[in-house]
């Protein structure tokens, strides 16, 4: 996810949400900056995280937040070895979590 919006929530308070609105069965891990958050999520396919993640940043606790636009599988971000989104994709290492990516 990143920030859209100056008024958005924290971010820190943001992935609160964001988790708390997520299946109860899921696992996320997540890495947080003042203007993005990466969230792994094991438990669901891509898709259907992505889905998910989608609906919730519907919520009006989370105004301001979006998905970030995925980079094409081929050409990773830069410094960043997450590839396919900026905020959720990867094999977890970081935080332990794996599974499937999610940006919210």
């Amino acid at each position: 996810m990143v920030r859209a919006a100056v008024t958005a929530a924290p971010a820190g308070i943001a992935v609160l949400r964001l988790i708390g609105m997520l299946p109860a069965h899921w696992v996320c891990g997540q890495r947080i900056e003042e203007d993005r958050i990466t969230l792994r999520v094991r438990g669901g396919d891509g898709p259907e995280v992505r889905g998910r993640c989608g609906a919730v940043l519907r919520d009006r606790a989370l105004e301001g937040w979006a998905l970030e636009t995925p980079e094409p599988a081929d050409r990773p971000p830069p410094g960043d070895r997450a590839a396919g989104t900026g905020a959720g994709a990867g094999d977890g290492a970081e935080d332990g979590a794996g599974g499937e990516p999610a940006e919210p």
